[in-house]
């Protein structure tokens, strides 16, 4: 899935061990990447680098398999680790609890991530909003119409001015 287009988390859940599922895993990020390119309207045969989300890959484990590795890997499993090829890692989850916590970490970061953004945002509309009651300021216009063009109290409009030095803008 694609979130904000930033991060792709891939999840691929099976009951019995095999290394495929990193070709399939493989598969389905080259389809979804391909989809994503479509629908950004990006040409995947200009010069201009292509745009597409980061991914993760997550393999979901059920069996009660004794060894468990942290990670399977391309490179390992298909070409004996010989790097002339392409990697793909895999982080291996075993058992719904672990799928959980890591979903919610994902999900806790995605969310400061857009917090973060919509802070930022709301900083520039602020900032511009003070600019353009400066700017009516100087024409001439009273706090009144100010706050009601704007949409503010006019206590705030009046607040923005104690702070501003409206020669410096």
């Amino acid at each position: 899935m694609t979130v904000q287009g930033k991060l792709l988390v891939m999840l691929a859940a099976q009951s019995s061990w095999s290394m495929n599922i990193i070709v399939r895993i493989l598969l389905y990020l080259t389809h979804i990447w391909n989809e994503y390119i479509k629908e950004k309207d990006q040409n995947r045969y200009g010069s201009k680098r292509l745009e597409h989300p980061r991914p993760e890959f997550y393999a979901i484990y059920t069996d009660g398999r004794r060894t468990r590795p942290e990670w399977i890997r391309l490179l390992e499993e298909f070409f004996d680790g010989n790097k002339d090829f392409l990697e793909v890692q895999v982080k291996v989850l075993y058992g719904e609890e672990e799928v959980i916590d890591i979903m919610m970490e994902l999900f806790d970061q995605e969310k400061a991530v857009e917090k973060y953004g919509y802070d930022k945002m709301k900083e520039g509309e602020l900032k511009k909003a003070k600019e353009t009651t400066l700017n009516m300021k100087r024409e001439g216009m009273s706090d009144m119409i100010i706050a009601r063009v704007l949409n503010v109290g006019q206590e705030v409009v009046q607040q923005w001015f104690s702070g501003a030095d409206i020669a410096r803008l």
